[in-house]
């Protein structure tokens, strides 16, 4: 017990210089009596004696606890104690004594993280990344502040991942995911298309771009993705309703007329879809499409509206007035297109005008009274 190691003696050496003498003996004598005991704490520690280390380390920090090294050699020995909370407040004051120290940064991190005390995880994890600038360091602190929901700080940890070109696939999408999430949609759409560029037409990447780009009215960018997505996903109507819409705004009739022949086949009896792409045959000019969808949409919904409307009118073209009239009376019946059918029916029925009504009574009257 009489050798002391040099490390210990060093420790102790360091003393702050007081103007006054007495001050100075007294400080002294503390440093001599804590590095005494942290003498002995160290040797029982090596020794297995954990008892009577942790006995010895308390001796050492009442006379002086502002030396780093005692704090985080004692943590260390609670750590063997299995006394977490107590190693923590010990690596605490070890890191606030030396906010350099990186050991006591990383035991406070895993302690911290250990039992969910994530925003006093963060810290030191954002401390380490200051201390060693570890790319690593990014990506947790990035998937903590997403925990935190600090989103917008999470996108800023994600960027300088990507920056330094550490992030992989799971990190790129997980910054697309908070991009997305906080609306910033060229963001979403940069980090999803970086991630397809390590995995080509992964499903998750393409989603976020399509409905990014779609979201940042960037229409050439989302057609793009939403077809490569109709492309993996051939099943999914959402997306080609989505692709209907874009040949919409676009004014492209074919590919709407494309788009629409491929989600019937998908939903043969969906009336919106048969109405939809029997009007668009129509409007082309493929009027023999047009009426055989038509036919056949009224096979299984007779009384719908739209597609009386349409037969109506394609029936009116070809001088058949009896089967339009029949139709159009039919699409009466529905709310949404009374108004519309009522006025063909009254230009295939015009009403009488007041010579002709006249006429027409006088002459009834004739025949009603025999002479």
């Amino acid at each position: 017990m009489k050798y002391i190691p040099l490390v210990i003696a060093y420790i102790f050496s360091i003393a702050p210089v007081s103007p006054a003498r007495a001050e100075v003996t007294t400080h002294a004598d503390s440093l001599l009596e804590a590095r005494k005991y942290f003498s002995f704490a160290v040797q029982y520690k090596n020794a297995e004696s954990y008892a009577e280390a942790a006995s010895q380390y308390e001796h050492s920090l009442a006379y002086n606890d502002t030396v780093y090294q005692v704090h985080f050699s004692y943590a260390d020995l609670l750590m063997k104690l299995d006394r977490p909370l107590d190693a923590r407040r010990h690596y605490l004051c070890s890191f606030m004594l030396n906010p350099g120290h990186v050991k006591s940064a990383q035991m406070l991190a895993r302690l911290y993280y250990e039992s969910a005390v994530y925003d006093s995880t963060l810290v030191m994890y954002e401390a380490l990344y200051d201390l060693e600038g570890d790319p690593a360091m990014l990506r947790g602190i990035a998937a903590l502040r997403n925990h935190l929901g600090r989103l917008p700080e999470a996108l800023d940890a994600y960027g300088k991942l990507s920056g330094l070109g550490a992030a992989g696939y799971e990190d790129l999408l997980a910054a697309a995911e908070t991009a997305r999430d906080i609306s910033r949609n060229d963001k979403a759409v940069t980090f999803a298309e970086t991630a397809l560029e390590k995995r080509p037409s992964d499903e998750k990447a393409l989603r976020i771009a399509a409905g990014s780009a779609l979201a940042a009215d960037d229409i050439d960018t989302a057609e793009s993705h939403f077809a490569a997505l109709a492309g993996i996903a051939p099943e999914d109507t959402a997306v080609i309703d989505t692709l209907v819409r874009i040949a919409e705004i676009r004014g492209d009739t074919t590919e709407r007329i494309s788009w629409l022949e491929r989600r019937l086949a998908l939903t043969p009896e969906n009336g919106a879809v048969i109405s939809g792409l029997a009007e668009l045959y129509f409007d082309t000019g493929r009027d023999d499409d047009g009426i055989r969808l038509t036919e056949k949409g009224l096979t299984v919904m007779p009384v719908d509206g739209r597609l009386n409307m349409l037969a109506g009118e394609y029936y009116r073209s070809q001088g058949d007035i009896d089967r339009a009239a029949k139709h159009y009376r039919t699409a009466a019946k529905d709310a949404e297109w009374e108004a519309s059918a009522l006025q063909r029916i009254g230009e295939l029925e015009p009403r009488e005008s007041a010579d002709e009504k006249a006429e027409r009574e006088f002459f009834s009257r004739g025949r009603k009274d025999p002479e």
